[in-house]
């Protein structure tokens, strides 16, 4: 069973302004700007290392690998 997270748009500044990104989510929709639990997956691990999005809170205990997957350091 995938595990479920709580994750929200990483914001960017633009005209001064942080503002939300636009992420799709493998459906083709857009993560929500305050943020959606959704099962944590590797297209979601993919975008949490490339800085797309973050995650708030956790739905159930992190396995080993989310938690690696946080503690990367970003090249």
């Amino acid at each position: 069973m995938t595990e479920r997270v709580f994750l929200k748009p990483a914001p960017f500044e633009t005209e001064g302004a942080l503002v939300p990104r636009k992420v799709r989510k493998p459906i083709g929709t857009y993560l929500a700007a305050e943020g959606e639990e959704v099962n944590f997956d590797t297209y979601w691990l993919r975008k949490v290392q490339a800085g797309e999005v973050e995650v708030v809170r956790e739905a159930e205990v992190l396995s080993s690998s989310v938690e690696v997957a946080l503690k990367k350091p970003k090249a």
